[in-house]
């Protein structure tokens, strides 16, 4: 039962220390003394933890409860807020190394407020870590970052060498906001030019790539995953992360909440017969909430094995290079051509329209979306079975044969 302010002050101390519940996980011990102590409380291994927060009333309940929810959401990322305290405080001692730094970065700022934290964590540990890790963040110099970026820019990741760079100015800011630095030396280093990407698969190509996923060995999860962008025309990182409760089996619908949705809008994402059938496969494949498992951890799999599983596929193949996002670009333009309009292509891919009528227009539109997706799984079966070319005009069957 949630406490009240005057419960706690009412309050009175024993001859031992005692403890009151509030919700989710907040306590509040009250010892001899009189001292009354907020706690958040939460097992590890069937251990029972406690986290202090702060003494009454110096810290508000409002407060307590606002820094347990803190701590809660931190052990639903899988972290211990004890431990992370502990690691606070011993970081707080000295300036610390960028090794150590990325793990404050990673803790205090990426987690909390970015949804791709997990790409910033794999760009700094890959290729900032090794060079960088040892030396103090007092200590990087503007050259350190440069002699990093050619490292990746040398094996031709040019796209990689700018993300990295991003990643390394925000953390060298946030280290300008705690403190820990008087000045970035990620400042006045030029991004590297990179080319617009619009690369639309023609339709030969949509049947050579789907043939190569096939006969590539690739984890299950993998291969479903990219042909479900190519067929829903979602975000790669709204599919890969797809779980099994996002499902409406009945209704033949797929709800992306808006905490996981790039716009933070919700998205329902009509699901064809074809669809649906590749869900249940991959579904059968997982023993986890999440429909497209990785091999390696509990989660889903990542946007870097997407994009791996395709330049595997494409490996010798002769294809120009192509990403997960250009899968959802190609759908995107071959429904446009089969003759729907731009709005309704706008709602497949959850844009923000931002006209005023786009404001207070609240039609779902998803009767628009099925039909248009519908008529998208059907083309692209012809497409699959060889026999529409590249304008989408039916080929003539003795003439495929001669």
């Amino acid at each position: 039962m949630a406490l009240t302010v005057k419960q706690i002050e009412a309050l009175k101390p024993g001859h031992e220390r005692y403890q009151v519940s509030d919700e989710g996980g907040l306590i509040v011990r009250v010892s001899p003394s009189g001292k009354k102590s907020f706690c958040y409380v939460y097992r590890v291994n069937g251990k029972l933890k406690r986290l202090t927060l702060g003494v009454f009333p110096e810290m508000s309940l409002a407060k307590a409860r606002e820094e347990a929810g803190k701590a809660k959401a931190a052990r639903d990322r899988g972290e211990d807020p004890v431990e992370a305290k502990k690691w606070a405080q011993e970081a707080w001692k000295s300036t610390p190394t960028v090794a150590e730094f990325i793990e404050e970065y990673l803790h205090r700022w990426a987690r909390p407020n970015k949804k791709s934290w997990k790409e910033d964590q794999r760009l700094l540990e890959k290729d900032v870590k090794p060079v960088l890790g040892d030396k103090k963040v007092s200590e990087v110099r503007r050259r350190d970052i440069i002699y990093v970026l050619d490292l990746i820019k040398d094996r031709g990741s040019m796209v990689t060498a700018n993300r990295t760079f991003a990643v390394i100015s925000r953390m060298f800011n946030f280290a300008l906001e705690r403190g820990v630095l008087d000045a970035s030396p990620a400042t006045r280093i030029k991004m590297e030019a990179e080319e617009s990407r619009d690369r639309v698969l023609t339709r030969p190509e949509i049947k050579t790539l789907h043939q190569l996923l096939n006969d590539q060995p690739l984890w299950i999860s993998t291969r479903m995953a990219l042909e479900l962008i190519l067929r829903t025309a979602q975000r790669p990182g709204e599919v890969r992360q797809m779980t099994t409760d996002e499902i409406d089996w009945q209704e033949r619908m797929w709800t992306i909440p808006k905490e996981r949705s790039k716009n933070g809008v919700a998205q329902r994402v009509p699901l064809t017969d074809e669809v649906l059938s590749m869900i249940k496969v991959a579904r059968s494949f997982s023993s986890s909430k999440w429909i497209f498992p990785s091999p390696q951890t509990s989660g889903p799999i990542s946007t870097y094995a997407l994009a791996q599983g395709l330049r595997k596929a494409l490996k010798g193949s002769g294809l120009p290079r192509t990403t997960p996002h250009d899968l959802r670009r190609t759908a995107a333009t071959i429904i446009s051509e089969l003759g729907f309009n731009r709005l309704v292509v706008d709602k497949i891919l959850n844009h923000k329209d931002r006209t005023v009528g786009g404001i207070y227009d609240r039609h779902t539109y998803d009767a628009e979306k099925r039909q248009a997706l519908e008529a998208w799984e059907a083309e692209l079966e012809q497409i699959l079975a060889g026999k529409v070319d590249n304008n989408g005009k039916v080929i003539d069957i003795r003439q495929a044969q001669g």
